[in-house]
This record gives C-alpha cells, structure tokens and sequence, in this order.
C-alpha cells in the first residue's frame, strides 16, 4: 500500500492540474519543515458529536467521534478508505 501511495504522490506532483491539497502553497510551504527524503502525508482530524440514547430524554449522553483521512490516497483505494473512524470519546459540549 505505501508502494501505491508513493505512486499517487509522484503523479500528483507532475501534474499540471490542480486537484489534491498537497498541489498547493500551503503544502508545499509545511513542506520546508521537513527533510526532501522525508515521507509525510496528509492527515486530516475531524470529529463531530452525535448523542446516543433518546435525545428528548433526561439521560441523553453525548459522544464525540472523531474521524480521520488521508488526502493522497489513490482514488481507487479512497473509495473505501477515504475517511476512517478513530476513536470515540465524552463529548465537553453540552449545550
């Protein structure tokens, strides 16, 4: 899989087309921070709250998930992988 990443990596920096987040400035400028041999992807953390038991009810529990995605997967590949699930945990906002 890391063979198949590398891949997409390399056509996506020979590409003309600007079509992935690691084509742009912001990429390349977090990419000064790291040595050229160096192999980084893009990992982006999201999370989103959800409540479990009945939402009307005085026991309704909120929980956080949060989620990951690497934004250099192959298309093929990211149509099954794009985003994954990384942990649960006790949502902080109640309101």
């Amino acid at each position: 899989m890391l063979d198949v990443i590398q891949v997409e990596l390399e056509k996506l920096r020979e590409s003309d087309f600007f079509t992935n987040v690691i084509q742009g400035p912001l990429w390349k400028q977090k990419m000064t921070h790291f040595d050229e041999n160096d192999f980084v992807l893009p990992l982006a953390l999201f999370g989103d709250d959800f409540e479990a038991n009945n939402a009307l009810g005085p026991h309704s529990g909120k929980l956080g998930a949060i989620y990951g995605s690497v934004a250099c997967l192959p298309r093929n590949v990211a149509l099954c992988w794009k985003i994954f699930f990384s942990s649960y945990c006790m949502s902080l906002m109640t309101g």
